[in-house]
């Protein structure tokens, strides 16, 4: 059975978490600040559009809502870094065990290609950095404030790298008058 891109997991070698079934908060106080700080196994790595705090695998929300909508990738991933206007963009890819190879080089020029052609739009990047999770065996995208998560398929991408690539470009509505 496939995961979801957007549902809250771990294995092994990593997963997903965050969302309303990850955290709790008290009612009346969703505007206060949160603060999220992670122990995990040796090795792992964090990838997540929540900032960063001073300390190793802590990070901060201004709110409940930004908490909520800021997923958090762990575990052996791999990651890859660019910057668009001076706006880090970071991409990290959560393989499968028994996942099949593919060209992450051009799997990444794709993801900053169309990042480049979609910050036209905007005149002024929204953010101050954008996380794109993407995971091996999972399906489906889930659009947040600062990030996206994405389900891909090594298998799909060995035959068709340019498959994904409809799931992270711009949504833009088109101007109608």
């Amino acid at each position: 059975m496939q995961q979801a891109s957007w549902k809250a997991h771990l294995s092994a070698t990593g997963g997903l978490i965050g969302g309303p079934h990850s955290f709790l908060y008290v009612v009346g106080r969703e505007h206060a600040s949160a603060r999220l700080t992670l122990e995990l196994p040796s090795g792992w790595k964090v990838a997540t559009g929540l900032a960063r705090a001073g300390a190793s695998h802590t990070y901060t929300a201004a709110d409940v809502e930004s908490l909520i909508d800021s997923p958090v990738m762990v575990g052996l991933f791999r990651d890859w870094h660019f910057l668009i206007d001076g706006v880090p963009h970071d991409v990290a890819l959560l393989g499968v065990p028994g996942g099949i190879r593919f060209d992450t080089s051009l799997f990444v020029a794709n993801v900053e290609r169309i990042a480049r052609e979609a910050a036209p739009v905007f005149l002024k990047m929204p953010y101050c950095r954008y996380q794109f999770l993407f995971e091996d065996g999972a399906f489906g995208g889930f659009e947040h404030l600062n990030s996206v998560s994405i389900g891909i398929q090594s298998a799909t991408l060995v035959r068709d790298p340019n498959d994904y690539l409809g799931q992270i470009g711009p949504r833009v509505r088109p101007h109608v008058e």
